[in-house]
């Protein structure tokens, strides 16, 4: 009788999802994982989490998966210190799967990590005191010691080729997603816009910014631009919807010079309610100083949100031609593209049409086979 071959078996580190929430490493992580499964079923699984509370998909109709709730992750220190290292050989990986920028020191298997940005490196200040240095040496050590490092955009990639010196076949690009059932054209109902719009004091007409108060994201200089476009255009309400992050102190002291009416910052809102803001904003403005890929901002166009972005590191290469760009010190800029659009309809409904269809470029069933395909290169190669 001939034995059967073992299935190869796959370990991901989930770690991140009980440090952080509402990011775009978060959102990857939660949609990538369940496609990437879905997507490769001739593989075991092995799922390591703080607790199966941060699984946020069915795993159970999945019988190759097995979650893995660890000790280790009580403390992320003790995990990145000693777990990880111990974990894979325990449970026999063949691959570990990292989706941010770590890796073991102890590698007794392969390693993928995916590096989302080094905005430690260009924008140091959007990260807490002590941790760039932690950054560094552990972006660092994944760069050079991972088997393959994924990415989300050429600009990161270059990036990260610059800085690390790794030659560009060493680094695939697999491109954030989106959920088309989530971000769509469908209207939402009238009890999901008053629950969502009136309740937290927002009113048509508005343009959104969505995404965590950072300093980062240049939202004084979108402050100062409302206070531009409200010459002409005094009915517009400036909504920045999202957590409270780090270096934003500046930020919250801008917006309480302005009534609530014309400023307002709601704090986070729930993944479900995020397709209402998109749909009822005049449009959305991302006006980042750095970006690694900006998710939201084909969140923003799949909901048929017209888009403007700052011209800066990663934007236009992910709006392309569907979103108008604007100079991002510049207050000015800002609004007489906000203006613009509120003037002329003909160039609202271009944007929309185009940033339909660059949306429609980008899911995360796309990612999940790109990412596959990195995968099984891996272990091909270290058979």
């Amino acid at each position: 009788m001939t034995t059967p071959a073992r299935r190869k078996r796959i370990g991901v580190d989930l770690l991140v999802l009980s440090q952080f929430n509402y990011t775009g490493i978060v959102t990857y992580t939660d949609c990538i994982v369940p496609s990437l499964i879905q997507s490769m079923p001739g593989y075991d699984w092995v799922l390591f989490t703080k607790s199966e509370d941060l699984v946020r998909f069915d795993y159970e109709k999945f019988p190759q998966v097995q979650v893995e709730v660890t000790s280790w992750m009580k403390s992320p220190w003790l995990w990145k210190l000693a777990g990880v290292n111990i974990e894979p050989w325990r449970h026999d990986l063949d691959l570990l799967f990292i989706p941010v920028s770590r890796a073991p020191f102890l590698k007794t298997c392969s390693v993928i990590a995916y590096l989302h940005d080094l905005g430690f490196l260009t924008y140091p200040k959007a990260l807490l005191r002590g941790t760039v240095w932690q950054t560094r040496v552990a972006v660092k050590h994944a760069a050079l010691t991972a088997d393959a490092v994924l990415t989300n955009s050429e600009f990161t990639r270059r990036e990260i080729c610059s800085a690390y010196g790794l030659a560009p076949e060493r680094v695939p690009i697999t491109h954030y997603g989106f959920w088309p059932d989530k971000f769509n054209q469908t209207p939402s109902d009238h009890s999901a816009i008053e629950r969502v719009l009136t309740r937290n004091g927002i009113r048509a007409p508005y343009v959104l910014y969505l995404g965590n108060i950072t300093g980062r994201k240049n939202l004084v200089r979108l402050i100062e631009a409302s206070e531009i476009w409200r010459r002409t255009d005094p009915s517009l309400q400036l909504v920045l919807a999202g957590r409270r992050g780090w270096n934003c102190d500046e930020i919250y002291a801008a917006a309480a010079k302005f009534s609530s009416d014309q400023v307002i910052l709601p704090g986070a809102f729930d993944a479900d309610d995020l397709k209402v803001l998109y749909q009822m904003a005049e449009c959305f403005v991302l006006p980042s100083l750095y970006e690694g890929f900006g998710i939201v901002v084909i969140e923003a166009m799949a909901c048929g949100a017209p888009v403007i972005l700052a011209r800066a590191t990663v934007l236009p290469e992910v709006g392309q031609d569907a979103a108008l760009y604007v100079d991002p010190e510049s207050p000015l800029s800002i609004a007489e593209a906000i203006l613009e659009l509120r003037a002329s309809d003909d160039v609202r409904r271009n944007l929309i049409r185009k940033g339909l269809a660059r949306a429609s470029q980008f899911t995360w069933d796309a990612c999940a086979k790109r990412t596959a395909s990195v995968i099984e290169t891996v272990l091909q190669e270290h058979k």
